[in-house]
């Protein structure tokens, strides 16, 4: 069973960040797995996932997230678009 959690929802140059954690819970209700995930949705509506590591902490996603903004989101929309950082 997975439990997602949005942990960073907001508005950064025009641009939403949205970090959602995601839970991994074991049969015993433990917690498995924490995991992070971040989507970048531009201000013309084009959305795609902030290619880093689930496993990082909350402000380093973050982070990215900001340099890929200022950047100019380089592959926003592209599943086939290098990672970042």
């Amino acid at each position: 069973m997975n439990i997602t959690t949005n942990m960073i929802n907001r508005e950064y140059n025009g641009h939403t960040i949205a970090i959602d954690q995601i839970d991994e819970i074991d049969p015993d209700g433990r917690i498995a797995v924490r995991k992070l995930i971040c989507i970048v949705i531009d201000p013309n509506g084009n959305d795609g996932p902030l290619k880093v590591s689930p496993y990082i902490a909350l402000d380093e996603v973050h982070a990215h997230a900001v340099e890929w903004v200022n950047a100019g989101c380089p592959g926003i929309g592209n599943p086939f678009a290098p990672a970042w950082a």
